[in-house]
């Protein structure tokens, strides 16, 4: 899925502890990939000033597109995504966020819907929700 939305030129920041499989789609797409501490907003929201302070020292030009990659439950790690505070981030920085779901659809929530659920987010705090049917549903496919 990733490869279908990202290309090359696009910026992604990315949590160090996002599967392998997200990694290998990052990859397949040859996107620029910065990384941060896991779960640590605050080494996020230091690279997003990093980049801030780059762009305004660049002359105006075409701007790249630029996400914020993270996994609501984590596979590798089982721990679920600050998602609150990272959508507050994104949007003060202007960054789009994909959010891995497949560990999280039909967990998390009061009735299985995933991060934003459990958080009582709105689905529309994210730019992109993907997922497998693989993990939940036990059956094959993706969303």
């Amino acid at each position: 899925v990733i490869p279908a939305f990202l290309k090359r030129g696009d910026l992604v920041i990315k949590d160090e502890a996002i599967s392998y499989a997200i990694q290998a789609g990052l990859d397949l797409a040859r996107v620029s990939v910065k990384e941060f501490r896991h779960n640590d907003m605050g080494d996020l929201e230091r690279i997003l000033e990093n980049i801030a302070e780059q762009d305004a020292k660049k002359p105006p030009k075409v701007l790249n597109r630029r996400f914020i990659v993270v996994e609501g439950l984590y596979e590798n790690t089982g721990t679920i995504c600050p998602l609150p505070e990272l959508v507050a981030l994104a949007d003060k920085y202007k960054f789009r966020i994909l959010l891995e779901e497949s560990m999280a659809f039909g967990t998390l929530g009061k009735t299985g819907k995933g991060t934003c659920e459990h958080y009582g987010l709105p689905s529309t705090a994210v730019t992109l929700i993907c997922g497998s049917m693989s993990t939940a549903l036990a059956t094959v496919g993706g969303f």
